[in-house]
């Protein structure tokens, strides 16, 4: 009783309301991550294991060749995204014939500006096009290359001569480059891959697969847009 009329007499220390303040906010903050996850395609934790594991980052050497922009070998890291695979590079001629569909991992903001989680997993690929045999149901294309128009300036350029003259120096050029699908709308990878007929129609894509194939049934995956598969 003694203790009770004493615990009622004091008010709470400082540190012990910050701390309440902290462990609502931290619940908080959780319960948004969860809904940003519910796709069932998710066959990992999310980028911060839930296990602890530390996702190790994957170095990729890509050949974009004398038309790249940059031009010759690039080098571009990858997180995986499933728990136990392998990453790597396929050049692939037009047309594929490969099946993908789009998944929506949700998003978020930061800083005011509106970022978007996506996928882009294979079904399927059609026999008698380059990706037949290729490519497996349920690998995850983690980037595509794409011929786009670049300013280019010329041997022997100077930028402080640009700078100073205030003159942009240079001439559009189709150039070839690579850009990572994490947020990707199956349109960005349709027009990426179709760009390739204005190039050497040569593709190249950077798959993920998994070493097991424990893949749930592709009825289930949300996809973008409310789909079906698409063939590219």
């Amino acid at each position: 009783r003694r203790l009770a009329r004493r615990m009622r007499g004091c008010a709470p220390p400082p540190w012990l309301l910050l701390l309440a303040l902290l462990v609502r906010a931290g619940a908080s903050l959780l319960g948004v991550g969860s809904r940003a996850i519910q796709s069932p395609w998710r066959l990992s934790p999310p980028r911060a294991s839930l296990s602890g594991e530390r996702r190790t980052t994957i170095s990729l050497d890509i050949d974009l060749g004398p038309s790249g922009e940059p031009k010759g070998v690039n080098r571009i890291n990858f997180t995986p995204l499933l728990p136990d695979s392998e990453i790597f590079v396929l050049e692939l001629g037009l047309p594929l014939g490969m099946l993908i569909r789009v998944v929506d991992d949700g998003g978020g903001s930061i800083a005011g500006t509106w970022f978007q989680n996506t996928r882009v997993v294979v079904e399927d690929a059609l026999p008698g096009f380059s990706a037949c045999k290729r490519v497996k149901k349920g690998d995850l294309v983690r980037a595509v290359s794409a011929y786009r128009p670049v300013m280019v300036a010329p041997e022997g350029f100077s930028a402080w001569r640009q700078l100073t003259s205030y003159t942009p120096v240079g001439e559009m050029q189709l150039r070839r480059l690579i850009f990572k699908t994490e947020g990707a709308s199956y349109e960005d990878v349709r027009d990426a891959i179709k760009s390739h007929n204005e190039g050497n129609r040569i593709a190249t894509l950077v798959i993920e697969r998994a070493r097991t194939n424990n893949f749930p049934d592709s009825q289930n995956a949300n996809t973008a847009g409310g789909a079906g598969a698409k063939n590219q």
